[in-house]
């Protein structure tokens, strides 16, 4: 039996509807909560009221550092030079019904020297794990969260080493959000701790070689702007910060960052930066390498996309860093449309198609038939296969 599409006409049609009133709703909202923004463009008190409830830490907004809200800032010239190191990663996870127990990360980086003439470079670096140590914690197989956070580690690791070899300037590049999330179920207290030191380390590394680091977010779901804007909304501080305390909805409606920044930032224009409230971000804080962040709009005036970047503390602080940053990322979307051209590559290299996948495992069972074992899945993974094929 397979997915009966006529059984789910009519549910998918109440999908539509719903999704588009929503859409109404929010394109209603929006404009109202833009001009939020530009009344409080400088206000130090709902700076210090943004302060205050992050220190009830139940909110989770966007804390202003000193930019007009409603900053629209145009991208600087691009140097003449300028090495961008990036990378990304991929996984196979463990397989109890496989030939083998074992789970690989590979990791793809590139090196674009910008004003070169050179070619990029790109180069892979998988690992595999088949180790007890590797493969268990806590005499329980390894779930997939602490596999995604060794491989966000890994992705790290190795842009930093490439990156410390770069003449300067150069920065480094990552996907996705620049925390790792190693607060999960199936990660240990002690490897979580351990796994942030390391990745703190990392980012250590860059801030004494002062090497800037950026994490581009495609498509950012998140609310933290509007979060600080619906502050703004209370005429008494104690009001703001009691509904802070009592009232779990979202702001707006769930109105989302992305779309108060469409239409105020412009082609290639970026926002005023922010700090992460703790959160997630308690630890970089801690750790002096506080995360924030600033929209950057990629798209073209037809079709405005936005993306979130992530950066340190000590890059937010240093406003020549961003502006490379943000030059760096408006060009390379301007080779590959919406997404930095770095990135796209790195992810095309790393990952580990199916048809390759097939291969290794040959080379699997072929290492353990040499040893006199048997190379083959368990019962169940054949007939699932067997099953498959039959469709």
């Amino acid at each position: 039996m397979t997915l009966e599409l006529s059984k789910v006409t009519t549910q998918v049609t109440h999908l539509g509807e719903q999704a588009a009133q929503r859409q109404r709703d929010l394109d209603a909202v929006t404009p109202h909560v833009q001009q939020i923004l530009r009344d409080h463009t400088e206000d130090d008190q709902l700076r210090q009221l943004a302060q205050r409830a992050m220190e009830t830490q139940h909110w989770r907004g966007a804390i202003p550092i000193g930019e007009p809200l409603d900053r629209a800032c145009d991208p600087p010239p691009h140097p003449a030079r300028l090495s961008i190191v990036a990378g990304d990663g991929s996984q196979i996870y463990p397989d109890t019904h496989g030939i083998a127990l074992y789970y690989l990360i590979n990791i793809g980086t590139i090196i674009f020297r910008h004003g070169s003439g050179q070619a990029p470079i790109v180069a892979t670096h998988p690992s595999v794990y088949g180790d007890a140590e590797s493969l268990y914690e806590d005499d329980q197989l390894v779930s997939g969260p602490l596999i995604n956070a060794r491989r966000n580690l890994s992705e790290l690791v190795h842009v930093v080493e490439l990156v410390l070899q770069e003449a300067v300037p150069a920065l480094a590049l990552l996907d996705g959000t620049l925390a790792l999330w190693a607060h999960a179920e199936g990660i240990s207290k002690d490897q979580q701790d351990q796994l942030e030191h390391d990745y703190i380390r990392q980012l250590d590394r860059l801030r004494e070689a002062r090497l800037p680091v950026g994490a581009f977010v495609s498509r950012p779901r998140s609310t933290m702007v509007a979060q600080l804007a619906r502050l703004a909304t209370f005429d008494d501080p104690d009001k703001a910060l009691a509904s802070v305390m009592n009232d779990r909805s979202s702001a707006f409606n769930g109105l989302r960052d992305t779309a108060i920044f469409a239409t105020l930032l412009q082609p290639g224009q970026r926002s005023a930066v922010f700090e992460v409230a703790p959160g997630w971000n308690t630890t970089y804080r801690r750790q002096g390498q506080s995360i924030h962040f600033f929209y950057v709009n990629v798209g073209t005036p037809t079709q405005p996309i936005l993306a979130r970047v992530e950066i340190p503390v000590w890059v937010a602080q240093d406003r020549s860093a961003v502006g490379v940053l943000h030059a760096a990322l408006v060009e390379q979307c301007k080779v590959s449309p919406g997404y930095p051209y770095v990135l796209a590559r790195a992810h095309e290299i790393a990952v580990v198609t199916n048809m390759e996948r097939a291969e290794f495992e040959k080379m699997i069972a072929t290492q353990l038939t040499r040893q006199g074992l048997e190379a083959q899945p368990s019962e169940k993974a054949q007939q699932k296969t067997l099953l498959a094929n039959r469709r």
